[in-house]
């Protein structure tokens, strides 16, 4: 019994007053830094900006994966080439 104690005392962050709104007529202030000198668009209002972003990194992370396989099987064949001559 003590132990059904303990996990019902457990509070999980996802509450809704942990949560941020995301309509633009809320009493929350959304505050937009500019990060090294660039002023970036409002996320609300462009969301495909940051979708772009979000490709474009999965997008370069496949290209380095794909360049990195291709070295290491590259090189693995030029190795056994020279020691198995």
């Amino acid at each position: 019994m003590e132990s059904v104690a303990v996990l019902s005392t457990f509070r999980s962050f996802v509450t809704p007053e942990h949560e941020i709104p995301l309509h633009v007529h809320s009493s929350f202030n959304l505050h937009v830094y500019p990060v090294f000198g660039v002023d970036w668009p409002n996320a609300i209002e462009h969301p495909l900006f940051y979708v772009g972003i979000y490709a474009a990194i999965g997008l370069g992370s496949a290209l380095a994966n794909i360049l990195s396989v291709s070295a290491q099987y590259s090189g693995a064949l030029r190795a056994s080439r020279i020691l198995f001559k």
